[in-house]
């Protein structure tokens, strides 16, 4: 490791890479891992007086000490990539990062919330990945819009994400949420990928909304257990395909697609809408349904092989999708002696979600079961429709024209 980190005579502490070093270029994308049971904001701001390889500034929020107590920040490399790695055990802190628009990734692994401003994420390149691992949250803001190649955001454990853009135009979204945590997405004019792929295992929410239309020729949805899904409430795409096992709603309605298909195990909910074709399975109590007109075809039937899918007038909106205001940052002045408190900036800035870790290897667990039975009935069925189609064409099933 070529870098060190040193304490300046200010309340803040410096983030110093050695002049001439990798991580000292001033274009290097790096990644910021964030541990820990307190806050912490990730900032951008513009300074006049800013040493040479200085990376980022460190406060813990509310002191004036110049000794670091039970705070870790170091800037080093892992796998290649230049990680700036965090730690805060008992007090809040506020990073301010020197350099534009250059994390490429944010992970927190911590139970403390972690909330990132704008011009802190690189919003063009390769990729985008933002992630809350454990019970922490992570809430993230920006004014510039993404056309990242691959944009990633997760919720893993307890914790809640939230991003907010002004809008995107990439080329592949990936949303996850898995155990009890949750994902809530915004877009304030648009949301333009060539393929989203939402995944949701256990019974957290998710949810993709726009202020102007989303946007796809790809949508493909995987859900197990009693999470709800949602999408809307304009959009548009070329072929969705909608995997459900377990309970809870998959709201899609808004989305107007080209064709659908549904596989529906269990007790869930599923409102879509197709123009062209509706096809798949539903097994089990659950239900179908289609907003708007009715698809040219509908090929959808249930173990008895008689048609499901049935119109709705309306389109259900998970809770999850309500969202909580931005915190507002204070701004630093370019003196670091007078350096402002801030101490609102982050303060309101939790959630208070409920953390249960003990369940995680147990969903797991449940999750790997009903994949298992979710997969061998899409293959018993799939050799079954073969089987069965021309007599089921011609007896039970309507089509619309």
């Amino acid at each position: 490791m070529d870098d060190v980190v040193f304490v300046d005579a200010a309340p803040y502490w410096t983030v110093h890479c050695t002049p001439g070093g990798r991580l000292c270029e001033q274009d290097q994308a790096f990644v910021v891992t964030v541990t820990g049971s307190y806050d912490v904001v990730l900032r951008y701001e513009a300074l006049d007086s800013v040493g040479d390889g200085d990376v980022a500034r460190v406060r813990v929020k509310g002191s004036s000490s110049s000794e670091p107590q039970n705070v870790a920040a170091q800037l080093l490399v892992i796998d290649g990539l230049p990680v700036l790695e965090i730690s805060a055990t008992e007090e809040k802190l506020d990073v301010l990062l020197l350099r534009k628009q250059r994390v490429q990734r944010v992970i927190n692994q911590g139970s403390g919330d972690v909330s990132i401003g704008d011009n802190v994420f690189a919003t063009g390149g390769p990729s985008l990945t933002i992630g809350a691992v454990g019970s922490g949250d992570v809430t993230l803001s920006t004014s510039s819009p993404v056309t990242v190649d691959e944009l990633t955001l997760s919720a893993q454990g307890s914790g809640h994400l939230q991003g907010s853009f002004s809008e995107f135009d990439v080329k592949t979204l990936r949303l996850a949420v898995t155990s009890s945590g949750g994902a809530t997405v915004l877009a304030g004019s648009n949301g333009t990928a060539d393929s989203f792929a939402l995944t949701v295992q256990g019974s957290g929410s998710l949810c993709l909304s726009a202020g102007g239309s989303l946007e796809t020729n790809h949508l493909k949805i995987k859900k197990i257990g009693s999470g709800d899904v949602s999408l809307g409430p304009r959009g548009s795409c070329q072929d969705a395909e909608v995997d459900v096992g377990g309970s809870g709603t998959i709201d899609i309605g808004g989305v107007q697609c080209h064709s659908v298909n549904v596989d529906l195990l269990g007790s869930g909910n599923v409102v879509v809408q197709a123009t062209d074709s509706l096809s798949g399975d539903v097994y089990g109590s659950g239900h179908l349904h289609y907003l708007g007109a009715t698809p040219h075809s509908i090929d959808n039937v249930n173990y008895m092989g008689l048609v499901v899918a049935t119109p709705t007038l309306s389109s259900y909106h998970p809770s999850g999708c309500k969202s909580k205001p931005f915190p507002s940052f204070v701004a630093t002045t370019t003196n670091s002696s007078n350096q402002s408190d801030g101490s609102g900036a982050s303060d309101e800035f939790r959630y208070d979600l409920t953390i249960d870790q003990s369940n995680i290897v147990y969903l797991a667990g449940v999750v790997f079961l009903v994949g298992l039975v979710l997969r061998w009935f899409n293959e018993s069925r799939r050799r079954a429709r073969e089987e069965q189609r021309q007599p089921l064409i011609g007896a039970q099933r309507r089509v619309y024209v």
